[in-house]
């Protein structure tokens, strides 16, 4: 901690999702303690989560987020290869999206693993900072004090409820967050809801190889019409996990038999080549995703004082698009810039936070938005049929061409923001290839 912030004395952070570790530790450097609010149990080894639905699907953690991370947490990247994560570069990775996409130079890296893996080795590196504890199976239930001074939360676990001091706190409860009642309850408007309905359903399940197969390499095949994905990738131990994603009117595989066949329509069979032979040590885990939502705290001219959203808190988004661990790195690096120049304490710091955390989401929410609008293009106007047809169109050059192919991979890693796909020689290729 610097002098500047010797009087910063404890923050607490409710929920130890992946934004509350990567906020957690941005605040270890700023406040004497930070304390972690956790109501569900975490594991003393990778395993999933109650709270956690979706750590069974594939997690790849973006090249711009794992810059962050490690930034974060010097070594990191090398910890996760070092425990069987993938650290794969765009030529370790086979996509088929309107045809094989090209292959082309570029210094993107892209770690794959369970989520489970990571989120442990997380917590681990926040466990062991100095000032930073995590109390699990412990619900945050309200706010104390008041919109202008926001001065700890009560909180509830098996031994009833006590009251917890803070100078500063940060949700971290992702979609579950009930910030907005906490307001209301202060008499405060709760922030405008904006959302992108986009109906999808998932499965995902975890293979072994025998000792004299090959591992199959990583894979992305899409069959565009039905937004029906399947993702093949290593992870740790040594396993395979497939991840299968489509619109919620595609009937999901309840056997090993009807998941073979569903692999089989794709447009390109190598996820059934690479699938088939390979032994399933886990049930299917299903989930269901209806629309992205955001939380537009920036709109509000009032905010409370003391308190900042953060991660699937403030918007939470399709999980196909696999972008919510990079927004939420984003967002705590933001984070502590802004720590670095106000006082949390002062009135507009909030204002000044969700001002900058706009963008970040607007960076995150434009094309999965337009995405869910594919569903129903005659509805829209011309200019979003526009849109919807050039980015089609785009995947289409992308197996011939390693330029667009490179654009399209580090927007998709949010290296390079969504206006780059709309640059004078890539609606030339667009429109000329």
């Amino acid at each position: 901690m610097t002098a500047a912030n010797a009087n910063r004395r404890h923050a607490v952070v409710l929920g130890a999702s992946i934004a509350g570790l990567l906020a957690a530790r941005v605040l270890a450097d700023r406040y004497e303690r930070v304390s972690i609010i956790e109501r569900d149990r975490l594991p003393t080894a990778p395993s999933m989560r109650k709270f956690v639905p979706q750590g069974a699907h594939v997690h790849g953690v973006l090249s711009r987020g794992l810059d962050i991370m490690e930034g974060l947490f010097p070594g990191l990247t090398g910890e996760l290869v070092a425990g069987g994560a993938g650290l794969i570069g765009t030529e370790d990775v086979q996509i088929y999206i309107k045809g094989w996409r090209k292959h082309h130079d570029s210094p993107l890296k892209v770690v794959t693993l369970t989520r489970p893996f990571l989120e442990w080795t997380l917590a681990n590196r926040v466990r062991a900072l100095a000032g930073v504890a995590i109390a699990d199976g412990t619900e945050a239930v309200r706010l104390e004090g008041s919109a202008d001074c926001v001065s700890g939360v009560t909180v509830r676990n098996d031994n009833g409820e006590d009251s917890l001091a803070a100078d500063f706190i940060v949700d971290a409860r992702g979609r579950a967050s009930n910030l907005a009642d906490w307001m209301r309850n202060f008499d405060m408007k709760s922030p405008p809801h904006e959302t992108s309905p986009l109906g999808s359903v998932y499965f995902s399940c975890l293979f072994e190889a025998a000792s004299s197969q090959s591992k199959p390499v990583a894979l992305q095949i899409v069959k565009f019409e039905d937004k029906l994905g399947a993702l093949v990738f290593q992870v740790e131990g040594g396993r395979v996990l497939l991840s299968v994603g489509a619109n919620a009117n595609v009937a999901m595989p309840k056997t090993h038999d009807e998941m073979l066949e569903l692999l089989k329509g794709l447009p390109v069979p190598d996820a059934y080549f690479a699938i088939k032979d390979l032994k399933q040590i886990t049930p299917f885990a299903y989930s269901r995703f209806t629309a992205s939502v955001r939380r537009n705290f920036d709109a509000l001219d009032r905010l409370p004082v003391g308190i900042v959203a953060v991660g699937d808190a403030v918007a939470s988004f399709n999980p196909i698009f696999g972008q919510g661990m990079t927004v939420a790195a984003l967002e705590a690096e933001w984070l502590g810039q802004c720590l670095d120049k106000n006082e949390p304490s002062s009135p507009t710091f909030a204002k000044a936070y969700y001002a900058g955390i706009k963008p970040i989401v607007d960076l995150a929410w434009g094309l999965p938005d337009l995405e869910a609008k594919r569903n129903n293009p005659e509805g829209h106007p011309w200019g979003v049929r526009f849109l919807l047809w050039y980015t089609e169109r785009l995947q289409e050059v992308a197996s011939r061409s390693a330029y667009v192919s490179r654009t399209l991979a580090e927007v998709q890693n949010m290296i390079l923001p969504p206006a780059a796909l709309f640059s004078p020689s890539m609606m030339a290729s667009a429109f000329f290839r």
